[in-house]
């Protein structure tokens, strides 16, 4: 049985090295990793599958964070994931990439759209472009995701990517003028259709009744 090999010290994050091979790793609950980058050659780690999980969920692909490997402190994120072959909701593999402070980072941040359900009440239709956004950040200032909120827009608004706040220290990469999403009607084939289903839903709805009766 192995030792919990991640936790958290003052915000810092103590990760050992991987000796056994991956699938030993797993079958203890265990996901194996790699790190790599400037000034470390490259080595596996591993870490209890909970514990990267809720890492994962707090940093994202985009912030950086602490760890201490071999009672050395590195700055870093988490660069890539892998799943499951057997089950793609479960990750098998990471790779934390190893930074400066005075590195500055590029990331495809996912966007996150809010107050869609005011949209469905007026009966519109939110059609998005794009959900993700590529930007550049200095190391300590990433983010994992952005959110826009699309709950006042109307029919035929269109969202640009200029139209998107990002936090101070974050760079937008993407050209200001990429159309991220737009509002409209549903169209005629699409009333159609929900007014056909509709009145299909009735009439079972009235034949119940009549056989009940």
């Amino acid at each position: 049985m192995y030792n919990t090999y991640i936790y958290e010290r003052g915000g810092i994050m103590i990760i050992q090295k991987r000796t056994a091979s991956p699938d030993n790793v797993r079958k203890e609950n265990f996901i194996p990793g790699v790190i790599y980058g400037k000034g470390i050659e490259s080595e596996p780690v591993q870490v209890e599958y909970k514990d990267f999980i809720d890492s994962y969920r707090e940093f994202g692909k985009g912030k950086t964070f602490t760890i201490e490997l071999n009672k050395e402190k590195h700055i870093v994120y988490i660069n890539d994931t892998q799943m499951c072959n057997t089950n793609q909701k479960k990750f098998s593999h990471f790779d934390l990439l190893k930074v400066s402070a005075k590195d500055t980072i590029e990331s495809l941040v996912p966007i996150t759209f809010v107050g869609k359900e005011e949209l469905y009440k007026a009966k519109l239709i939110l059609t998005t472009i794009l959900n993700k956004l590529e930007v550049e950040y200095n190391v300590g200032s990433g983010i994992s995701s952005l959110e826009v909120d699309v709950s006042e827009l109307t029919v035929d608004n269109w969202l640009y990517v200029k139209d998107i706040k990002v936090p101070k220290g974050v760079r937008v990469l993407a050209d200001l003028e990429d159309l991220v999403a737009k509002v409209s009607l549903p169209s005629l084939e699409e009333a159609t259709d929900e007014t056909d289903e509709t009145a299909d839903a009735n009439a079972e709805v009235e034949s119940i009744k009549q056989t009940a009766e």
